[in-house]
Protein backbone atom coordinates (compact mmCIF):
# COMPACT_ATOMS: atom_id res chain seq x y z
CA UNK A 1 0.00 0.00 0.00
CA UNK A 2 2.84 2.27 0.86
CA UNK A 3 4.44 1.75 -2.54
CA UNK A 4 1.14 2.45 -4.29
CA UNK A 5 0.85 5.75 -2.39
CA UNK A 6 4.39 6.68 -3.38
CA UNK A 7 3.67 5.80 -6.99
CA UNK A 8 0.53 7.92 -6.98
CA UNK A 9 2.40 10.84 -5.36
CA UNK A 10 5.22 10.53 -7.88
CA UNK A 11 2.70 10.41 -10.74
CA UNK A 12 0.95 13.52 -9.40
CA UNK A 13 4.28 15.33 -9.01
CA UNK A 14 5.39 14.47 -12.55
CA UNK A 15 1.97 15.41 -13.94
CA UNK A 16 1.96 18.79 -12.19
CA UNK A 17 5.48 19.55 -13.40
CA UNK A 18 4.52 18.67 -16.97
CA UNK A 19 1.36 20.80 -16.76
CA UNK A 20 3.33 23.77 -15.43
CA UNK A 21 6.06 23.36 -18.05
CA UNK A 22 3.70 23.79 -20.99
CA UNK A 23 2.58 27.35 -21.78
CA UNK A 24 -0.91 28.14 -20.66
CA UNK A 25 -3.46 29.56 -22.98
CA UNK A 26 -4.75 32.71 -21.34
CA UNK A 27 -7.98 34.33 -22.24
CA UNK A 28 -7.53 37.15 -24.71
CA UNK A 29 -9.17 40.48 -24.04
CA UNK A 30 -11.25 41.64 -27.00
CA UNK A 31 -10.01 45.02 -28.18
CA UNK A 32 -11.38 47.15 -30.98
CA UNK A 33 -9.94 50.00 -32.99
CA UNK A 34 -12.60 52.05 -34.71
CA UNK A 35 -13.11 55.43 -36.26
CA UNK A 36 -14.30 57.45 -39.22
CA UNK A 37 -12.47 58.51 -42.37
CA UNK A 38 -13.68 61.72 -43.96
CA UNK A 39 -12.37 64.40 -46.28
CA UNK A 40 -11.66 68.01 -45.36
CA UNK A 41 -15.29 68.98 -46.07
CA UNK A 42 -16.56 66.39 -43.58
CA UNK A 43 -17.91 63.95 -46.18
CA UNK A 44 -17.24 60.24 -45.53
CA UNK A 45 -14.84 58.33 -47.77
CA UNK A 46 -16.46 54.94 -48.45
CA UNK A 47 -14.63 51.75 -49.49
CA UNK A 48 -11.23 53.10 -48.41
CA UNK A 49 -8.43 50.78 -47.28
CA UNK A 50 -7.26 51.54 -43.72
CA UNK A 51 -4.03 49.98 -42.45
CA UNK A 52 -3.49 49.38 -38.74
CA UNK A 53 0.00 48.32 -37.72
CA UNK A 54 1.92 47.82 -34.52
CA UNK A 55 4.71 45.87 -32.87
CA UNK A 56 4.05 42.81 -30.77
CA UNK A 57 6.18 40.20 -29.06
CA UNK A 58 6.22 36.94 -30.99
CA UNK A 59 7.09 34.12 -28.62
CA UNK A 60 7.95 31.67 -31.42
CA UNK A 61 10.84 33.82 -32.70
CA UNK A 62 11.59 35.36 -29.30
CA UNK A 63 11.46 38.92 -30.59
CA UNK A 64 9.32 41.83 -31.70
CA UNK A 65 7.62 41.88 -35.06
CA UNK A 66 5.40 44.34 -36.87
CA UNK A 67 1.94 43.19 -37.81
CA UNK A 68 -0.34 45.10 -40.19
CA UNK A 69 -4.09 44.60 -40.47
CA UNK A 70 -6.28 46.04 -43.21
CA UNK A 71 -9.91 47.06 -42.93
CA UNK A 72 -12.26 48.76 -45.38
CA UNK A 73 -14.57 51.64 -44.54
CA UNK A 74 -18.28 51.23 -45.05
CA UNK A 75 -20.60 53.69 -46.84
CA UNK A 76 -20.49 56.11 -43.89
CA UNK A 77 -16.68 56.06 -43.68
CA UNK A 78 -16.73 53.93 -40.51
CA UNK A 79 -14.11 51.25 -39.89
CA UNK A 80 -13.54 48.77 -37.07
CA UNK A 81 -10.93 46.14 -36.31
CA UNK A 82 -11.41 43.61 -33.54
CA UNK A 83 -8.15 42.19 -32.26
CA UNK A 84 -7.26 40.18 -29.19
CA UNK A 85 -5.03 41.96 -26.75
CA UNK A 86 -3.08 40.38 -23.91
CA UNK A 87 -2.84 37.00 -25.58
CA UNK A 88 0.48 35.14 -25.53
CA UNK A 89 2.72 36.74 -28.09
CA UNK A 90 0.07 39.35 -28.94
CA UNK A 91 -0.34 43.04 -28.41
CA UNK A 92 0.04 44.16 -24.83
CA UNK A 93 -1.63 47.00 -23.00
CA UNK A 94 0.35 50.18 -23.65
CA UNK A 95 1.43 49.13 -27.14
CA UNK A 96 1.27 51.90 -29.74
CA UNK A 97 -0.46 51.23 -33.04
CA UNK A 98 -0.63 53.40 -36.14
CA UNK A 99 -3.87 53.84 -38.05
CA UNK A 100 -3.23 55.12 -41.60
CA UNK A 101 -4.92 55.95 -44.87
CA UNK A 102 -2.91 56.55 -48.03
CA UNK A 103 -4.18 57.89 -51.33
CA UNK A 104 -2.32 59.43 -54.26
CA UNK A 105 0.90 59.90 -52.32
CA UNK A 106 -0.77 61.56 -49.33
CA UNK A 107 -0.82 59.68 -46.03
CA UNK A 108 -2.96 60.54 -43.03
CA UNK A 109 -2.13 58.66 -39.85
CA UNK A 110 -2.86 58.66 -36.16
CA UNK A 111 -1.06 56.87 -33.35
CA UNK A 112 -3.15 55.22 -30.65
CA UNK A 113 -2.27 53.25 -27.52
CA UNK A 114 -3.95 50.00 -26.54
CA UNK A 115 -5.65 50.70 -23.22
CA UNK A 116 -8.97 49.57 -21.90
CA UNK A 117 -11.28 47.91 -24.39
CA UNK A 118 -10.83 50.07 -27.47
CA UNK A 119 -9.70 53.30 -29.08
CA UNK A 120 -11.09 55.77 -31.61
CA UNK A 121 -8.94 56.87 -34.50
CA UNK A 122 -10.84 59.41 -36.60
CA UNK A 123 -8.91 60.43 -39.73
CA UNK A 124 -9.40 63.50 -41.92
CA UNK A 125 -7.95 63.25 -45.43
CA UNK A 126 -7.06 66.51 -47.15
CA UNK A 127 -6.61 65.92 -50.82
CA UNK A 128 -3.80 67.73 -52.60
CA UNK A 129 -5.21 69.20 -55.78
CA UNK A 130 -3.28 68.25 -58.88
CA UNK A 131 -2.89 70.40 -61.99
CA UNK A 132 -5.74 68.77 -63.92
CA UNK A 133 -8.15 69.26 -61.01
CA UNK A 134 -7.07 72.89 -60.61
CA UNK A 135 -7.47 73.66 -64.32
CA UNK A 136 -10.88 71.98 -64.64
CA UNK A 137 -12.33 73.76 -61.62
CA UNK A 138 -14.46 76.88 -62.28
CA UNK A 139 -11.70 79.17 -61.05
CA UNK A 140 -9.17 77.36 -63.23
CA UNK A 141 -11.34 77.71 -66.36
CA UNK A 142 -11.80 81.45 -65.73
CA UNK A 143 -8.05 81.83 -65.19
CA UNK A 144 -7.30 79.95 -68.45
CA UNK A 145 -9.72 82.16 -70.40
CA UNK A 146 -8.22 85.36 -68.93
CA UNK A 147 -4.64 84.27 -69.58
CA UNK A 148 -5.34 83.19 -73.17
CA UNK A 149 -7.22 86.47 -73.83
CA UNK A 150 -4.30 88.47 -72.47
CA UNK A 151 -1.87 86.55 -74.68
CA UNK A 152 -3.99 87.17 -77.80
CA UNK A 153 -4.35 90.91 -77.01
CA UNK A 154 -0.60 91.32 -76.48
CA UNK A 155 0.12 89.38 -79.68
CA UNK A 156 -2.35 91.52 -81.66
CA UNK A 157 -0.97 94.79 -80.27
CA UNK A 158 2.61 93.76 -80.97
CA UNK A 159 1.92 92.80 -84.58
CA UNK A 160 -0.34 95.77 -85.28
CA UNK A 161 2.37 98.18 -84.07
CA UNK A 162 4.87 96.51 -86.45
CA UNK A 163 2.54 97.10 -89.41
CA UNK A 164 2.00 100.76 -88.47
CA UNK A 165 5.71 101.42 -88.18
CA UNK A 166 6.32 99.66 -91.50
CA UNK A 167 3.62 101.73 -93.17
CA UNK A 168 5.01 104.95 -91.73
CA UNK A 169 8.49 104.21 -92.99
CA UNK A 170 7.15 103.36 -96.46
CA UNK A 171 5.08 106.58 -96.66
CA UNK A 172 7.80 108.82 -95.34
CA UNK A 173 9.92 110.66 -97.91
CA UNK A 174 13.16 108.99 -98.54
CA UNK A 175 16.18 110.70 -97.30
CA UNK A 176 18.49 111.64 -100.01
CA UNK A 177 22.08 111.71 -99.28
CA UNK A 178 24.40 113.92 -101.13
CA UNK A 179 27.78 112.94 -101.98
CA UNK A 180 30.47 115.17 -100.91
CA UNK A 181 32.84 116.25 -103.37
CA UNK A 182 36.27 115.32 -102.91
CA UNK A 183 38.65 118.15 -103.09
Amino acid sequence: MRQATRAVLALLLVSSILILAFPHRTSAIPYKIEGYLENSQGSPIPMANISISGRYYNSTVQGFQTETYYVTTDTTGYFRLNIAAMEPGGFESGTEMTVSYRSEGVTVSKTITIQGLGAWANLTYEEKPNLVDALTSPVGIVALVLISTAIFVVYYLYHSSDKESTQQTENAPKRVERRRRQR
